[in-house]
């Protein structure tokens, strides 16, 4: 189904944008049109369809266990887990995991985005959440979100030019526990966004989800902020941890936010939480069941906001909404970059970052970055092993001649360097153990 609302625009004479609402129903563009030409006195206000559409990924009334095995084995089937096929035991035997660790969630697609999607209508549906009038999802596929999204500086990946590794030292890799998983929790905007054009400042708007369009380069020495040129985007949460570090910030050209907000996702972060505690707990008891059941519960969480939020192309439900995916992602590299503020607080600094993953050179291969709260030793508590947003050590690895190479190519060749180290130091991997054996 597919329903009309409208959007409502405000221009200079000259065609310059100045405001932008959407969408908004049919029996509403008159008022809002009113309050905008009070706010904008002679501009001009325009009236246009903006089209939404309604969920339509298909949610299964009765689903058998039949079902729900397919779905374990299409999905486990995938590149997305890792392309291994389960017989109907193994696969009931994950099945049984999963249905522990999340307490009844049906799997009810083979698809980790689609799974995604499903386990937001069954949290919102346990909570009564749509009988309470709790403001849900709507999806928002708006030409001006895309237009600031496709400007986001997303991913401030970097290598730093002044800290070269050299031959004798070791590469140290931390990795952050699920780096967007532990940020969907956040404050995340619904209803009707608003758009102001240059604003005096812009600390007013830092506390509502949303972007700023720069009006000026972001000048800095900092590696992780080069290339920020003027109309490039930044979310308002990496623009207040910015500002709330020392940077200077050039003037906002446009300012677009949801005044609007809840934590739509917190009850979906908190099942997806809550399970993978369990099933970690039991892969290290031995359950390969459980295992297999962990890498599905990563490749749902990672997927609906990596990835799934923002593909209107496939995405055809209420989750259809990028500006979450930018938000959440924002939120997760400003936590990022806490923790390695923390570091530098003690005199280290990476030489580089790519994506949840920090380096580090060290003559001591038993040396750990100080001030990066390693989440990594066995024997913590359940509830603390492995968990969200904390850190791993992922791997040590002696440098080479390729990684010093590659350090001077950026953080793309800098992977790929380290990952040659690993496997150069690795035995042959183990064949994939079977999951439906070895289980408690």
């Amino acid at each position: 189904m597919t329903i009309t609302y409208q959007t409502v625009s405000a221009h200079t004479a000259a065609g310059q944008l100045l405001a932008h609402w959407f969408p908004i129903l049919p029996d509403q563009v008159a008022s809002i049109r009113d309050q905008m030409a009070e706010r904008y006195p002679g501009a001009v206000i325009t009236v246009a369809p903006c089209r939404y559409t309604a969920p339509t990924v298909p949610v299964p009334t009765e689903l058998g266990e039949r079902d729900e095995l397919a779905n374990v084995q299409r999905m486990c089937a995938s590149d997305k887990i890792g392309k291994f096929d389960l017989t109907d035991r193994q696969a009931a035997a994950v099945l049984d995991e999963w249905h522990q660790a999340t307490k009844g969630f049906k799997v009810l697609h083979g698809f980790p985005g689609m799974l995604g999607v499903s386990a937001y209508r069954w949290v919102r549906a346990k909570a009564g959440a749509e009988a309470r009038g709790i403001e849900g999802a709507t999806a928002l596929d708006d030409p001006l979100v895309v237009a600031f999204s496709n400007d986001l500086h997303r991913h401030p990946d970097y290598v730093d030019p002044k800290r070269k590794p050299r031959r004798g030292q070791y590469l140290i890799e931390v990795d952050v526990n699920g780096h967007y998983h532990a940020s969907a929790g956040i404050e995340l905007g619904h209803g009707t966004p608003t758009l102001i054009h240059r604003p005096r400042d812009i600390d007013g708007y830092l506390k509502d989800p949303g972007y700023i369009r720069l009006a000026g380069d972001l000048v800095t020495k900092h590696p992780a902020w080069q290339g920020v040129r003027r109309g490039r985007v930044l979310a308002t949460t990496t623009a207040k941890w910015l500002l709330k570090n020392g940077f200077e910030l050039p003037a906002a050209e446009e300012v677009l936010i949801w005044t609007e907000h809840r934590r739509h996702l917190d009850t979906w972060y908190t099942l997806f939480r809550d399970a993978r505690i369990v099933l970690i707990q039991r892969k290290l008891s031995g359950n390969r069941a459980a295992g297999v059941a962990l890498d599905m519960l990563k490749a749902t969480v990672t997927t609906t906001l990596g990835g799934w939020l923002r593909s209107e192309e496939k995405n055809h439900s209420e989750l259809v909404r990028r500006d979450w995916s930018d938000q959440i992602m924002a939120e997760a590299w400003v936590r990022q970059m806490v923790a390695m503020t923390r570091a530098e607080s003690h005199g280290v600094w990476p030489i580089g970052i790519r994506r949840d993953a920090a380096w580090f050179t060290t003559d001591d291969p038993a040396w750990r970055p100080p001030g990066i709260e390693l989440a990594d030793n066995p024997t913590l508590p359940a509830d603390r092993y492995l968990q969200l947003g904390k850190w791993k050590v992922t791997a040590v690895v002696p440098v080479t001649a390729q990684i010093i190479a590659a350090h001077r190519g950026g953080p793309e060749r800098l992977l790929h360097a380290k990952l040659g180290a690993q496997r150069a130091q690795d035995t042959t991997p183990a064949a994939p153990a079977d999951p439906g054996s070895g289980s408690p």
